[in-house]
């Protein structure tokens, strides 16, 4: 899991998307192929800020990692405070990479709206 740059146990344990474990019995649908394209993961600005703005209150600040101010900000989309260093870009029109998603180099056979 470290790998992927997710927290063990997580509330969104899919290194491709957002899907939250609650949905994971909803696989296969139809829904699940549409929401696995409209929430996938992106390395975004808005990711590396939260990642940035979580190292900065533990390695600046004295913040423990499992404390209340970080659980807020990186729980809701499993994140833990590491750099991802692979750009990428995601096309919003054609639903697709690009260029190289972090979240892709662990599942380079398998992309958005296709069965694994």
């Amino acid at each position: 899991m470290l790998m992927a740059c997710l927290r063990y146990l997580a509330l969104c344990p899919c290194p491709r998307c957002l899907i939250l474990k609650s949905r994971i019995p909803m696989i296969g649908s139809k829904r699940d192929a549409k929401q696995r394209i409209s929430l996938i993961r992106i390395d975004s600005e808005d990711r590396q800020q939260k990642v940035e703005l979580a190292r900065k209150l533990m390695f600046e600040g004295g913040v423990n990692i499992t404390s209340e101010r970080i659980e807020k900000l990186l729980r809701p989309t499993s994140l833990i405070p590491t750099r991802v260093c692979f750009p990428c870009a995601y096309d919003t029109r054609s639903h697709s990479i690009v260029t190289q998603n972090a979240w892709f180099q662990l599942l380079p056979d398998v992309r958005p709206g296709s069965s694994p």
